[in-house]
This record gives structure tokens, sequence and C-alpha cells, in this order.
């Protein structure tokens, strides 16, 4: 019986089956930092009062924008 022999498209097949699931849990990973790191800024910038979020430079009707930004640049 003779052998299977891979070319080097197989190995390049097989290595991003093999690297494919980890870089998809990888990118499952940071959109949930991402997504926890933005609750809990509107929860922390929604239970300021309207002064302190005018003296930071918001209004209420900005918390859930800055806190997309914020959350994108801390993951």
């Amino acid at each position: 019986m003779k052998a299977a022999t891979m070319t080097s498209g197989d190995v390049a097949v097989a290595e991003h089956l093999i690297e494919a699931p980890a870089t998809g849990i990888a990118a499952l990973g940071r959109q949930f930092r991402v997504w926890k790191n933005r609750r809990a800024i509107i929860n922390e910038l929604s239970g300021l009062s309207d002064g302190l979020l005018a003296d930071i430079g918001i209004t209420r009707g900005e918390i859930y924008a800055c806190a997309d930004e914020a959350a994108r640049k801390r993951c």
C-alpha cells in the first residue's frame, strides 16, 4: 500500500483548519470582554448625577456612545 504524501497546499489547509477554531474562540472572548466593560461603564455613568456628567463633558444621552468607544479602547 502506498503512503499518502502531503503537498504544501495540503499542509496549509490542515494548519488553517487547526487554527480557525482557536481564532474564533479568541475573537469571541474579546467580544465578551468588550461587552462586559461596556456594561460596567454604562452602569457607572448612569449612577452619576447630571451635574457630575456635565463636569466630565457628557450628557445622559451620550452615555451609550461613550461606553461603546471606551470599552473598545480598553480591550
